[in-house]
């Protein structure tokens, strides 16, 4: 019998947490270890991973004690859980063409949560954007790597670097748009179409 609500999925979670983390652990092990130990690590664990069911993150947050309504107001927390759930969707959808994720950071402080890498040499910078009103500034992220990108290639002409060949801001909206700099806002949803 499966839950229905959203109160009894998070039961089931919390209760295939807990014995994982007080039995099955130490019996993979094959000795005693501790369960708070367990816990803190998948409360790490569900800091920086997702999986989703049935359009929520129960297996993530139970681990941190959250419900989805708790969540909610904790928008720094679902925002990391979005980025790993677009980051978990890319890798699915783009596999088929040889596509490897990755992340981009440099001395400068420049960012993208996501560098996707096609094995033709394509690669696309992406940011993942919770809410609408972040989009500018991801877009702006993405643009300032690419202004550096050019500022390279017009000091460093024999070692150039490979403009991105996509700009994208994955957002938790339901509207998919080409931006007028041609950067595109494609909803989480619409990855898989």
């Amino acid at each position: 019998m499966q839950p229905r609500t959203e109160r009894g999925k998070l039961l089931v979670a919390k209760n295939y947490v807990n014995t994982v983390c007080d039995k099955d652990i130490s019996r993979a092990a094959k000795e005693k270890l501790d369960p708070k130990i367990a816990r803190a690590i998948l409360r790490s664990y569900a800091r920086n991973v997702s999986t989703t069911v049935d359009k929520t993150t129960i297996l993530a947050v139970a681990p941190l004690g959250l419900g989805p309504g708790q969540l909610m107001t904790q928008l720094k927390t679902f925002g990391f859980i979005f980025e790993c759930m677009c980051v978990r969707d890319l890798k699915v959808y783009s596999s088929p063409f040889g596509g490897e994720i990755s992340h981009y950071r440099d001395r400068y402080g420049l960012e993208a949560d996501i560098v996707l890498h096609l094995e033709d040499g394509r690669y696309a910078l992406i940011e993942c954007k919770l809410g609408s009103s972040e989009i500018e500034s991801g877009a702006g992220h993405l643009k300032e790597i690419v202004g550096l990108i050019r500022k390279h290639n017009e000091q460093e002409r024999q070692v150039s670097l490979r403009e991105p060949d996509l700009l994208m801001v994955i957002a938790g909206g339901e509207d998919a748009y080409t931006r007028p700099d041609g950067i595109h806002v494609i909803p989480l949803a619409c990855l898989k179409q």
